[in-house]
């Protein structure tokens, strides 16, 4: 038995191949998803230490428990609930403190070419603001913030990842961006005004 190719087969065909003995399988399921989970934790934590630690945490218990995954399910938000799990146990260890000043800690905006070097400063000083203001979100929230405003999930994905109903999700949303709105008025047109949620649906994808 031997590794399965990443851009052929899907979460769905490697978990089986990992469950029917092919170990080494895991490790497309380690190199899809190692760099979305460490961004999740960074973004929960503010810590890269930490967030290697939870990351590694993830994966291992992911492949100790996979027995226990169902099939049919998408992998991505079994895997991002046992992360967001480890990510939980360490804020609540540690009193919940989060850095939101390391460079690591970075939210993607493509450059406009037209802009010239004034507004560019002004949107990279936006961004900064953003993120402190995420971070200093209380967890249930700066938790969906991330899921579904950076990483993108769908509210199906959100829904299994948290287990909670669609309107609390969409209610503790729409009061987040109330508070990252506050965190920002005064200080220009917020970055967070352009925050979205993806469409309920997919989101097994890598």
């Amino acid at each position: 038995m031997g590794s399965l190719d990443p851009a052929v087969h899907s979460d769905a065909q490697v978990v089986e191949a990992v469950l029917a003995g092919n170990r080494e399988a895991y490790a497309v399921l380690v190199q899809r998803y190692q760099r979305p989970i460490y961004n999740f934790c960074y973004r929960m934590l503010g810590s890269r230490e930490e967030a290697e630690d939870a990351t590694q945490e993830a994966f291992v218990k992911a492949f100790a428990h996979l027995g226990r995954f169902k099939s049919g399910e998408p992998f991505r938000p079994w895997l991002y609930r046992i992360a967001a799990n480890a990510c939980t146990d360490r804020l609540r260890r540690r009193g919940r403190v989060v850095d939101a000043g390391a460079d690591d800690y970075r939210l993607e905006q493509a450059p406009d070419p037209q802009a010239g070097p004034e507004e560019t400063l002004e949107r990279q000083e936006q961004v900064v603001q953003l993120r402190s203001a995420i971070a200093a979100l209380p967890e249930a929230y700066r938790q969906l913030v991330i899921m579904a405003h950076l990483q993108h999930m769908s509210y199906n994905d959100l829904i299994r990842v948290t287990g909670l109903p669609m309107t609390i999700i969409k209610n503790r949303l729409y009061r987040a961006r109330l508070m990252l709105k506050e965190a920002l008025v005064g200080d220009g047109p917020p970055a967070a005004a352009g925050l979205r949620v993806a469409q309920a649906g997919g989101g097994d994808g890598p």
